[in-house]
């Protein structure tokens, strides 16, 4: 397991926190889309939970794409995973690579009113 945001300070103390070795913390800025998908690319899946998803997040879908990695968010911007779903869906299927959009609590509210109106 490996954690990976922007700022190694901090996701050294979080890996300090966690348990986790100095080896488990992986800087990817996202303003560097080269290094986020060399980042991206030592991990099967990339989960993530940094938001707001509108301004950070399709570069994220974009490299794992890019680099061959499940994508998996949690997501709760509506209007995020329409814009990744007409962007994306096509180069994604193309690279056989999952992207999976609000995978959290947030979309439970959403889903379940959807199913109790149907």
């Amino acid at each position: 397991m490996a954690i990976s945001g922007r700022n190694q300070g901090k996701l050294q103390s979080l890996a300090k926190d966690l348990g986790l070795s100095e080896d488990s913390v992986l800087v990817a800025p996202l303003d560097d889309g080269k290094k986020l998908e060399e980042v991206l690319k030592t991990a099967r899946i990339v989960l993530a939970c940094a938001g707001p998803y509108r301004k950070m997040g399709k570069e994220v879908v974009r490299a794992a794409i890019a680099s061959g990695t499940d994508y998996l968010d949690i997501a709760g911007e509506p209007q995020f995973y329409d814009d990744i779903f007409v962007e994306y869906e096509d180069s994604a299927r193309s690279a056989s690579v999952l992207v999976i959009s609000a995978s959290a609590f947030d979309c439970v509210p959403a889903e379940l009113s959807a199913t109790l109106v149907s």
